[in-house]
């Protein structure tokens, strides 16, 4: 227990992203946008990679932790550079769709590889951004994201019903509807959360705790009522995988998690 106690920042607020991921996931792979999420997962990390290597010549110095400073946003301005680029190819070759966004993340992956080699220090950050450190997270970092993702999802559930109506027309007929302005309240709120998420948290962990609920509750027709059900079940991955680091000190945490909400979102949709 004394692993729980010391760490109930970052377990705060890795279960309250849980929980708000899988809500927005819902929406999200209902809408067939589940390639997007992997390369905006991946332009994120891109972005990061880029801002540690750049930012050290501007600020003549650098520093070793994700927090929230210059290269979170700078990192955020790359990331929506490089997503502009896609939408702009993808305005021509729509029927693609999927080949580009492969194709895109093929690519960021190479460069977040070419990165690493100009400067093997930035290493730290391809780990960190692609597998996470939850156990490294400040105190005041976790609750800052446990407040954002609050405040999102309170943005979610004000307009749930606009942005439920423009799912279903997405999901069933492949349209849109005419909330404009609400779509992209939803589109904003999406890239914050996970730009957040990413820095802190690492991309496996955002993009699983995206996909994974919502694939498993279509898998298995978990109705939206039971879907908040099976989220909040979802939660107890992050205390879960905490409490084996009492055992092994030597387990990737993030990892873990993964795991546990993949085996709770099963179990949860079969017997809730």
């Amino acid at each position: 227990m004394e692993v729980i106690s010391f760490y109930w920042p970052n377990i705060l607020a890795g279960s309250i992203l849980v929980f708000v991921l899988g809500l927005f996931g819902a929406h999200l792979i209902a809408r067939n946008k589940s390639m997007e999420i992997m390369l905006l997962g991946q332009e994120f990390q891109t972005g990061i990679l880029l801002s540690s290597l750049l930012l050290p010549l501007i600020e003549n110095g650098g520093h070793g932790e994700h927090g929230f400073h210059l290269e979170t946003f700078s990192s955020l301005v790359i990331a929506l550079g490089l997503h502009s680029l896609y939408h702009r190819l993808l305005a021509r070759h729509r029927s693609f769709r999927v080949e580009a966004a492969l194709g895109f993340i093929i690519l960021l992956m190479g460069i977040s590889h070419i990165v690493v080699k100009l400067s093997p220090l930035v290493e730290f950050h391809m780990v960190k951004s692609f597998l996470g450190d939850i156990v490294t997270v400040s105190k005041m970092e976790s609750i800052t994201v446990s407040v954002i993702a609050v405040i999102l999802a309170g943005v979610l559930i004000k307009y749930r019903v606009p942005i439920l109506k423009d799912t279903i027309e997405l999901a069933i007929f492949n349209r849109t509807t005419h909330e404009r302005r609400v779509r992209k309240i939803f589109l904003v709120a999406t890239i914050l959360l996970m730009m957040f998420s990413v820095h802190l948290f690492g991309n496996i962990f955002t993009v699983g705790a995206i996909i994974i609920p919502a694939f498993v509750a279509s898998l298995f027709s978990v109705p939206l009522k039971r879907f908040s059900l099976m989220m909040g079940v979802n939660t107890l991955s992050v205390p879960l995988a905490f409490a084996l680091l009492m055992y092994n000190e030597q387990l990737p945490t993030t990892v873990v998690i993964i795991f546990i909400l993949t085996f709770l979102s099963v179990l949860s949709a079969k017997f809730i």
